[in-house]
């Protein structure tokens, strides 16, 4: 068979096809990876999320009623109002505090698409070896 040989000469013309078609074939499905993972990761942050909400009803009444105790138990030794605002001026610096740090670190923290650079370092280790790549699935040609 004269199209058998794996060492037969290829035309550049044909190798340059032959190799446009496989870094097309790389972004393409590069991209579509991204945004199933990209899909995936969102989904999954918003059904934590709800879930997590979920328990804020319970928390934000339990905390009022702690603030309140809180408030009483200094109205005690201050007069009421001033027990009340200097629990409501804790609760103002340590929310801004926190929304400062946690926001700040929300900025910074980038999204991770593992599989995604994983794909992108497999076909990075074949571009380096020299192998040529398939349309389909970035495998080593076979002649």
């Amino acid at each position: 068979m004269p199209g058998s040989d794996p060492h037969a000469e290829v035309s550049p013309r044909d190798a340059l096809a032959r190799l446009l078609d496989g870094v097309q074939t790389l972004f393409r499905e590069h991209l579509a990876l991204a945004k199933i993972e990209l899909k995936d990761d969102l989904r999954r942050a918003g059904r934590d999320l709800l879930l997590g909400a979920a328990g804020l009803p319970p928390l934000l009444v339990g905390y009022l009623l702690l603030m309140v105790a809180l408030a009483l138990l200094i109205a005690l030794a201050l007069p009421g109002w001033i027990a009340f605002a200097l629990m409501a001026l804790l609760n103002l610096l340590v929310g801004g505090a926190l929304t400062k740090i946690y926001g700040e670190k929300a900025r910074r923290e980038k999204i991770a698409l593992p599989r995604t650079d994983a794909l992108e370092a497999r076909g990075t280790d074949r571009a380096r070896s020299g192998e040529p790549m398939t349309a389909e699935r970035n495998e080593p040609l076979r002649h």
